[in-house]
């Protein structure tokens, strides 16, 4: 009998074509999902800053989560969502990934993040080691599971850095793979701060330093940051109803 009126070959290819549409559909859904931007948010635990003023920077970048005008921006993008991380930093052996990587589209998911934001402890109280910060954050990129077209690495400090090694080289490993690298200056204690991130902390496409003049003002000052490396510049003045300079 030939082959094509057999039997078992009629359930064979009736099973192929039963199965095929399924197989197609878990090869197609591999591929890593999209992100308008990748955002690791690197926040300073070190001993100038008090347990106060801790609160007052997580409690500050909470909240800008929980802030219609940051969920619009998150939502606007090409792929309607941001992925995020949070990284506690301090001394040269004391960097923690304390919120994972985790995709943010739409305001139930941001205020999820927020209350999680809250929830997490302090890890850190040494020095400030702005080099062994910046290596940990090209390790917490290379593990990013998701695809996005711009990856920023979101610093805020009180400090400059207190480690005997510059921070050039990881820098420029990062600025290499295409990260860019923003800072949130908290100048209360030092003043000429913003100056020491701009040249020798950030870089790459747009890079920027934000002042704030003081832990009081973070989370206005954080909010407007976040505002601006997640939304669009032709859509931030009229998120925040005001052009940008």
């Amino acid at each position: 009998m030939p082959l094509r009126n057999s039997p078992c070959a009629a359930a064979a290819l009736a099973a192929f074509l039963l199965l095929a549409p399924s197989f197609l559909f878990r090869k197609a859904s591999a591929r890593p999902a999209a992100a308008d931007v990748a955002l690791l948010l690197a926040i300073d635990a070190s001993a100038s800053i008090d347990f106060n003023e801790f609160d007052l920077q997580m409690r500050g970048l909470a909240a800008a989560f929980e802030h219609p005008a940051l969920i619009a921006a998150i939502v606007g993008g090409p792929n309607r969502r941001i992925a995020v991380a949070l990284l506690q930093w301090s001394g040269a052996h004391e960097q923690k990934l304390v919120i994972g990587w985790r995709l943010i589209g739409n305001g139930i998911e941001a205020r999820a993040l927020a209350r999680d934001i809250r929830n997490t402890p302090r890890y850190f109280r040494g020095g400030t080691s702005i080099t062994a910060m910046l290596r940990a954050t090209a390790q917490i990129f290379t593990a990013l599971p998701y695809r996005a077209r711009r990856r920023i690495i979101d610093i805020s400090g009180d400090g400059s850095n207190t480690d005997p090694r510059p921070p050039a080289a990881a820098r420029q490993r990062l600025l290499a793979a295409g990260i860019t690298i923003n800072a949130l200056t908290i100048l209360d204690e030092e003043p000429g701060l913003e100056r020491f991130y701009a040249e020798t902390v950030i870089g790459g496409p747009g890079s920027f330093t934000m002042p704030a003049a003081s832990f009081d003002d973070f989370t206005t000052a954080i909010r407007a940051k976040l505002l601006r490396e997640i939304g669009a510049p032709q859509r931030l003045s009229r998120l925040e109803g005001t052009p940008l300079n």
